[in-house]
């Protein structure tokens, strides 16, 4: 698998349409779901697995999942949590999604100084990170309080 290619399928490009009001996009749904597919997009994305098991592909990296995975995903990064399930089978409120423009945050730098320690993080995203132990029990409450 290279870039935005999985096997020979390419991955579809998710158009982000959020609120006026709001800087970020948060949403939760089910599994299976038409938004949980092999797909890229420009913002940054961070995702909490609630429940469920099953193989997580990010740009040429495939690894597992299971409840409390969280993940950032950067920019044009292609990625899809999959999980096996018998026909008819749905798992109910398996993710937790926030979408947001890192660009956006960092402009915001000159007057909140303390911002620029974004920067380091938003590079290593551009692969993928993968957060476990004591920063995924952190980030999970707190991914699911914004909502």
């Amino acid at each position: 698998m290279k870039g935005r290619q999985l096997g020979e399928r390419t991955s579809d490009l998710e158009v982000i349409l959020n609120e006026p009001q709001h800087s970020f996009r948060w949403y939760e749904h089910d599994y299976p779901y038409p938004l949980a597919r092999w797909n890229h997009h420009p913002e940054f994305e961070i995702h909490l697995i609630r429940q469920g098991n099953g193989k997580l592909l990010a740009g040429d990296y495939i690894g597992h999942f299971g409840p409390g995975h969280v993940a950032l995903m950067g920019p044009g990064l292609p990625h899809d949590w999959i999980s096996d399930l018998a026909p008819g089978q749905r798992i109910q409120g398996r993710d937790v999604v926030l979408q947001f423009d890192g660009e956006a945050l960092l402009r915001l730098r000159e007057t909140l100084p303390e911002l620029g320690e974004l920067q380091s993080l938003f590079s290593r995203a551009r692969q993928g990170i993968e957060f476990s132990g004591e920063t995924a029990r952190t980030a999970a409450p707190l991914l699911e309080a914004i909502g």
